[in-house]
């Protein structure tokens, strides 16, 4: 059987092949190193579909990178929601970051009571804002749980009655304490396949926890059973390291972030970058000191000793930030020297 009779018999069969997914958009972090963990080139980033699971320590920056995406989401003319269940978004902070937080900038900020009701919520929001055209079909959707060590399900809050078990002597069982496990089982598998047909990008950010049973090896765990780690794209441990100055003030911190699975490049990459804490401003992202120290750790500038070259110059490093940050013309050129490995797709 020739290969046009193969064809023709299996659509009679089958019809056509359904098209094969894959990220039709990119939401830039706003740090080539990230990027480049994230998806294999300095220029894109996350994928604006599926689920990434970013996990680590408290105040490690988790909320901070979500952020980040956010506002990457509504600079390409999409839309994004919180969902609040640590109950600690800083309305302020965020918008010092530059992320708009009203309905009106496809913002949508929520506080949910349980589990399901977060996750219905979400689905139920970005089918009707893709049903009604309400942004362009190609605009990305991030939608951020926060986090998913404190989303609780339903059942622990509410007896099979629906009445409240808060402010009662409830016992707490087995089934009590792997509840949140069966709700990731149950609602994952859903929550991954709708937000790769629909461009979506969710951002499930985790605490960690030590499992004192383990002797030998890492000791840390994420919460929610083995349905995260299965149904994420992407997954990010974060970390952090104290920056001080010659006060010993704590005024910053070092950002380190993992790969340990990812869908789009090699896991095991690694990316750091810079945040400092600022009177007037609450906080913010280095990218230029970030960005710039990443490109002479890369080497991709020559160097003699402790100066590197541009444009037929030389410069210290904290001589030649200053210069970036001073400059934003010249700050774009020196991105330029990152090799855009960007490949198209045929």
């Amino acid at each position: 059987m020739g290969s046009s009779e193969l064809a023709k018999g299996l659509r009679d069969i089958v019809g056509e092949n359904d098209s094969h997914l894959g990220a039709d958009m990119w939401i830039d972090s706003g740090l080539p190193e990230l990027n480049w963990a994230l998806c294999g080139n300095y220029f894109d980033g996350f994928a604006s579909e599926g689920i990434t699971e970013i996990f680590g320590p408290a105040a490690s920056g988790k909320t901070f990178l979500a952020t980040m995406a956010m506002i990457a989401a509504q600079r390409a003319g999409g839309v994004c929601g919180f969902s609040d269940h640590e109950r600690t978004f800083n309305k302020v902070l965020a918008q010092s970051l530059g992320l708009k937080t009203t309905s009106d900038d496809g913002f949508v900020y929520k506080r949910p009571v349980t589990f399901e009701e977060s996750i219905n919520h979400c689905i139920s929001t970005a089918k009707l804002v893709r049903e009604r055209e309400l942004i362009p079909k190609d605009a990305p959707m991030v939608w951020v749980f926060d986090s998913l060590a404190s989303m609780v399900p339903y059942e622990k809050l509410y007896d099979k009655d629906g009445k409240s078990r808060l402010g009662k002597d409830v016992k707490v069982n087995m089934r009590d304490k792997l509840s949140l496990a069966t709700c990731t089982s149950q609602h994952f598998p859903t929550l991954s396949q709708f937000a790769a047909d629909n461009n979506m990008l969710v951002l499930m950010l985790n605490q960690i926890r030590v499992d004192p049973g383990v002797m030998y090896g890492n000791p840390n765990k994420t919460p929610g059973g083995n349905a995260p780690e299965f149904y994420s794209g992407n997954r990010l441990s974060i970390g952090k390291k104290d920056i001080v100055n010659d006060k010993k003030e704590v005024i910053g911190s070092r950002i380190t972030c993992k790969t340990l699975k990812c869908k789009f490049a090699r896991f095991g990459r690694t990316a750091e970058w810079d945040i400092f804490f600022l009177p007037d401003r609450g906080a913010m992202v280095d990218h230029i000191g970030s960005n710039v120290d990443f490109i002479l750790r890369r080497e991709l500038l020559p160097r003699s000793g402790t100066y590197y070259e541009w444009e037929g110059k030389k410069y210290q490093k904290k001589t030649l930030v200053d210069r970036m940050r001073d400059d934003a013309d010249e700050y774009a050129r020196l991105l330029q020297v990152l090799p855009d490995t960007r490949v198209e797709s045929t």
